[in-house]
């Protein structure tokens, strides 16, 4: 639990000064950078995470793998988590900041099921729909699910909103059980 607050606070920090500077979208980016490298080669957190090596080789290390791909500031700010023995919380630093931006920017995720594909008019005319509802950008995650029959099931947020024929069904047979 201390590693999930520590992990916030670093990356509350991060949103806050790369907000102030004006980097906001560019330090985004650059942290997408290093997880998804980070997750292709592991050894790297293995290096970063030796007690053997050096602080000054293990930032010599990172300058060397990310200097071309991510700015100085972000270079710095991995230098820190080096320094305080954090790096290795690098992943769920970036995904609270990512949380962070996209609130920032408005945008939400929404996942919608549905019994079958949606056609390109019937997704385009959800997508606005969402917006509009919503007052945010959103990024809409299809999938399929058979077993609905029909109707659709969004989830964002936390929530679900259930409009698919298999509930509506259930729901009578409830209620013809109740009745």
């Amino acid at each position: 639990m201390k590693d999930l607050r520590a992990s916030k606070r670093y990356a509350d920090a991060l949103f806050s000064l790369a907000e102030e500077r004006d980097e906001l979208p560019k330090a985004e980016q650059d942290l997408a950078a290093v997880s998804r490298v980070l997750e292709e080669h592991p050894q790297i957190l293995r290096i970063v995470g030796n007690s053997t090596i050096s602080t000054e080789e293990k930032e010599t290390t990172l300058e060397k793998i990310f200097s071309q791909n991510v700015s100085p500031f972000v270079l710095n700010f991995l230098k820190l988590l080096i320094k305080k023995n954090r790096f290795s919380e690098i992943a769920s630093i970036q995904k609270t900041f990512h949380a962070r931006f996209e609130a920032k920017k408005k945008i939400r995720e929404v996942t919608v099921l549905v019994s079958r594909s949606l056609s390109d008019e019937a997704e385009k005319k959800l997508l606005a729909l969402l917006n509009r509802k919503l007052a945010s950008e959103i990024r809409l995650a299809v999938k399929i699910d058979p077993s609905l029959i029909g109707g659709l099931v969004l989830r964002f947020d936390g929530r679900e909103i259930d409009a698919s024929y298999k509930h509506r069904l259930r729901e009578i047979r409830q209620t013809l059980l109740v009745s």
